[in-house]
């Protein structure tokens, strides 16, 4: 159970993110991740005039009469959050930060109908809070990602998507959430972008990316008094792919300009 601190947390991060959402990003959602798609609904016989392209052969034949398959149009949509939780992720403000964007756009999510799921990992997926719509749901996953306490330091992005697709998911729309300090995950990132629609966002710290390299650090986190040992044995950070879903974000940086500018382009694809 959260304590009353972090009660309190959840509950600014829930209406700063729906106060955002509100003004700022439900008309970009709507128009931009509104449900895309058809879904099947009935079959019925042929009349003229009918694509012959949605003709149902099979059945036709079964039936020896001309059948048709008839869709609907999808309109809700299954939004993912794989977020990472790692070592490097552990620090209270990015905890803070990454459960305001995640606030943002799910709320954004929830009052378009959509379902909200999140799966917190490290070297593997840890945690995972299954797709809901409710208001309820929303807290408590933000109650995880400030406060799930991880099993695990190191982050294998590999490993935690190939997981995450293992789960074969309804298709809908992914944000994968690191700071991406991890190798050999290139391909992965690919399949996961033709099994869903991925959105990559990139949290760090400035401050860490400038320390030493191959040093351990030790940090006390001032609002958790925690000790956090680090090492930065990371180069400079260089993702090399060539995808477009992709934004960076230093911890504090305003993130709704970058957001709406990432839904444009997305609305032009």
């Amino acid at each position: 159970m959260a304590s009353k601190e972090i009660l309190k947390k959840i509950k600014k991060i829930d209406i700063n993110s729906k106060i955002l959402s509100e003004h700022l990003l439900i008309g970009k959602y709507h128009s931009k991740f509104k449900g895309k798609g058809l879904e099947f609904s009935n079959i019925r016989k042929y009349t003229p005039g009918d694509d012959i392209r949605a003709i149902d052969w099979k059945i036709s034949k079964k039936l020896q009469k001309t059948y048709i398959k008839e869709f609907m149009e999808e309109r809700e949509l299954s939004i993912y959050f794989l977020i990472d939780i790692s070592n490097s992720n552990i620090l209270q403000n990015r905890r803070e930060y990454i459960a305001e964007i995640v606030g943002t756009i799910a709320n954004s999510a929830i009052e378009n109908g959509d379902k909200i799921g999140a799966y917190l990992f490290t070297n593997k997926i840890e945690k995972i809070l299954k797709i809901g719509n409710s208001k309820k749901h929303l807290l408590a996953i933000l109650d995880d990602i400030l406060t799930y306490k991880s099993k695990n330091r190191d982050t294998n992005i590999k490993n935690s998507i190939n997981e995450f697709l293992s789960l074969k998911l309804k298709k809908g729309v992914v944000f994968l959430i690191s700071d991406f300090y991890d190798e050999n995950y290139e391909k992965e990132i690919k399949v996961l972008s033709k099994k869903h629609e991925l959105i990559l966002i990139r949290v760090f710290n400035k401050s860490f990316e400038n320390l030493d390299k191959n040093i351990v650090y030790r940090f006390i986190d001032s609002e958790t008094n925690q000790e956090i040992l680090y090492k930065n044995n990371n180069e400079n950070f260089d993702i090399k792919l060539n995808f477009n879903n992709y934004i960076e974000l230093e911890v504090g940086e305003n993130y709704i300009p970058k957001l709406i500018k990432l839904f444009n382009y997305r609305g032009r694809k």
